[in-house]
């Protein structure tokens, strides 16, 4: 964005609305003077001769050429003639901190959009409204409005948050663990200048490599899509902590999908997706991303060797090393020889090793000595990192050199390893002074703790995998744009052609789409589908569905049976009753004409009792088809991320086990199948005790066509959902299908 370099290094500062007994500007006034920051700063006011000791101008006119940044204290109603003002006088950056706008209901929101457009008509690079402002220690610069004691050292790691109240705390804890910071801008309400802006901007700024981003909303997918991939080709990881996710259970939907893909789910899937490693908390955040910024090289898989002088921590690294995916291969001949020589009889040399405790002085030489020395021993491992649980040495007046020289050799021995070595403490304590700067003058960056440090790992294990399923989705992107194709997919098909029914369906007109425009379907229809025609839709996108027919009376029921074949199941088809078993619209396994009968007027009888209003179009008839196992794959549309495919376990238990999969569109097989393979059930698909293992390709094939459909239905999908798909030995079948359209937004 133009202007982004005048916004966050300014020559000179204005100060505009600034009073003494303001205590946002008291904050930014101490931040930029604790920062060093070396240029002009003025403080704007109409009638007072001085505001905080600083230099007093009536008017930003009265700073033209001195001054690049304007940050705005006045109220929500001032802003835009400041704006006016700010372009007058050739400022390119502003800094709005006044909450009103769209955080506070419709007329802000309508404030803001036009906030927005006055400032990029101007050219006026603007962070907020709601924005407490930035730090950034490489231009020495900290127009910040929260109070701080001390800002971390300059460093690699960037901050982007949408919380400004969370920041002062983030900055604390970057300096609580030595963490380096290259910048950290709260965002606020992000009407001009975005999270996606920042990241492409410290992406190149030649000195950061991980970001970590506070989101309280989720960034254009696509755009944060493309600034991930960016970020990446230039080295430099994306890390999120996305809140909000509570929100999942709270939405009330048709489908199960709807309740399964909430925000929090939608959100994560999003992220993956994009490329970005997403954590649970600010700790992790935080930690992931100073690691993540400070190993010279990323660990290449999730083989990891790890060293402490615990017993208790070597258990509590391998349970946490489970948790995370990481694995612990035995250690090597070359290996155990080498530290049977080195370590005292009694330990047990294992991965995790612990080289032992010990009890005097005298043995705290050795015992340290054995760590460098294992380390040492463990980096030659055929593994992709090494950790190594320690206790940072405190300097004094009696030791210094000696800690000195112990910091200088773990820099030695961590510089001249062949795979990343990752140091963390045993808790997570703080730093003092001292080990801050022994640890940066060693170029070593220790986690605090080892819980999140096996978690950090972990994350930074997986992230070379991410980025590459993340660019491989952007390629094949391109290619379907290039190619003029569709989602799904990827085919751009007409899903409904007039009033064709699909194989065993009953005949007669659709009363659904009349054509196709542009390979998406013409739909008026608002809302619920009944089944039968939501079982004819699919199946002419290549759904399989058993044969089934639309009975009207129990004559029709009778030779609908007979048609089909015996066994069958019947079901009220109603566009108002999504859940069918629970006003007993379902009677399965009818093997004579006479249960056919008695079951089409109980299923009458018992929905009239219980829905008495819902419009009943008949009773579908269908093949009864063996047990095998259920699945469930539905599309729905979120209203950030777009059209959202969800895989899991299904059937009647599906809300209760929730084992699901979510992956924004567009998918192709390698996305199905590996969206099965990380369902906590998908050992159920490799049969097992006496079961033949099932059919998982005609379940992918049944997915991408449910995919084709929901392409095809284009701004008129809503949501879409086969439950359960049955899969045997023989393929796979959708026994159920629901589908809603409408406009998005409804």
């Amino acid at each position: 964005m133009a202007g982004l370099d005048r916004l966050l290094a300014p020559r000179g500062i204005a100060l505009v609305g600034a009073r003494d007994e303001s205590l946002w500007a008291r904050n930014i006034t101490a931040n930029l003077a604790a920062s060093g920051f070396a240029g002009p700063v003025y403080a704007v006011h109409p009638r007072r001769p001085a505001v905080l000791g600083l230099p007093t101008v009536a008017t930003l006119g009265a700073v033209a050429g001195e001054v690049d940044l304007a940050f705005v204290l006045t109220g929500a109603g001032a802003v835009g003639q400041v704006l006016t003002e700010m372009a007058a006088a050739g400022i390119g950056g502003g800094i709005v901190l006044a909450s009103g706008f769209a955080e506070s209901g419709a007329e802000g929101r309508a404030a803001q959009r036009r906030l927005a457009d006055q400032a990029r008509a101007l050219g006026i690079a603007l962070l907020g409204p709601n924005s407490m402002g930035y730090v950034n220690p490489h231009a020495g610069v900290a127009p910040f409005g929260s109070g701080q004691a001390s800002a971390p050292a300059a460093g690699r790691v960037a901050v982007i948050t949408q919380s400004g109240a969370l920041s002062g705390g983030m900055l604390g804890y970057l300096r609580h663990r030595g963490v380096g910071l290259s910048l950290l801008v709260s965002t606020g309400n992000e009407a001009v200048v975005d999270t996606i802006d920042l990241i492409d901007q410290v992406a190149a700024d030649g000195v950061t490599r991980a970001v970590a981003l506070f989101l309280e909303q989720l960034p254009d997918p696509r755009r944060l899509h493309a600034a991930v991939g960016r970020a990446a080709r230039a080295g430099v990881a994306v890390v999120a902590l996305k809140v909000g996710r509570s929100e999942a259970g709270q939405r009330a939907a048709l489908a199960h999908t709807g309740s399964l893909a909430g925000d929090g789910a939608v959100a994560s899937a999003a992220l993956r997706r994009c490329g970005v490693v997403e954590t649970r908390g600010l700790e992790e955040l935080i930690t992931t991303a100073g690691l993540l910024a400070h190993l010279p090289e990323r660990p290449r898989g999730r083989r990891i060797a790890a060293v402490t002088a615990s017993g208790g921590a070597a258990e509590i690294v391998a349970d946490r090393a489970a948790d995370v995916g990481l694995s612990l291969p035995a250690l090597s001949p070359r290996a155990t020889g080498a530290l049977r020589d080195r370590l005292p009889p009694f330990a047990t040399l294992a991965n995790p090793l612990d080289v032992t405790g010990y009890e005097s002085p005298q043995r705290l030489a050795r015992h340290t000595r054995a760590i460098d020395e294992a380390m040492a021993t463990l980096v030659e491992e055929d593994v992709d990192a090494v950790l190594a649980v320690l206790s940072v040495p405190t300097g004094t007046a009696a030791n210094l050199d000696s800690v000195r020289h112990r910091f200088a050799a773990l820099g030695r021995l961590v510089a001249g390893a062949p795979v990343p070595v990752v140091l963390a403490t045993y808790t997570d304590t703080a730093l003092d002074d001292f080990q801050r700067d022994e640890l940066a003058t060693n170029g070593l960056h220790i986690a605090g703790g080892m819980d999140l440090a096996v978690t950090a790992l972990g994350h930074a294990a997986r992230w070379p995998a991410l980025i590459r399923d993340a660019t491989r989705q952007r390629s094949a992107g391109r290619e379907r744009s290039a190619g003029g194709e569709r989602s799904a997919g990827g085919e751009r098909s007409a899903v409904w052609r007039g009033g064709d029914r699909a194989a065993g369906a009953a005949a007669g007109p659709a009363a659904t789409p009349d054509g196709v425009r542009d390979g998406h379907l013409r739909v008026d229809r608002q809302g619920t589908w009944n089944e039968d025609d939501g079982r004819a839709l699919v199946a002419a996108a290549g759904v399989p569905v058993p044969p089934g027919r639309l009975a009207r009376d129990a004559a029709e029921a009778v030779t609908a049976a007979e048609h089909i074949g015996l066994p069958v199941a019947l079901k009220v088809c109603s566009a108002d009753l999504t859940h069918k078993s629970d006003v007993g619209g379902v009677r399965l396994g009818l093997r004579t004409t006479a249960e056919v009968t008695t079951a089409y007027h109980r299923i009458r009888s018992a929905v009239a009792e219980a829905a008495p209003d819902a419009t009943v179009d008949g009773v579908l008839v269908t093949a009864m088809r063996p047990p095998g196992v259920e699945m469930l794959a539905g599309v729905r549309v979120d209203p950030q991320v777009g059209p959202v495919l969800t895989v899991g376990l299904g059937g009647t238990w599906v809300e209760v086990l929730a084992d699901v999969v979510h992956r924004p569109l567009p998918v192709d097989a390698d996305d199905v199948r590996a969206m099965v393979a990380e369902l906590r059930g998908a050992a159920l698909l490799a049969g097992g005790r006496g079961h033949p293992p099932v059919d998982v390709a005609a379940l992918v094939d049944a997915v991408l066509a449910l995919c084709r459909c929901a392409d095809g239905l284009g701004a008129a999908l809503r949501e879409i959902e086969l439950n359960p798909i049955v899969v045997t030995p023989d393929g796979a079948e959708a026994l159920d299908v629901l589908v809603v359209t409408g406009q998005r937004g409804e």
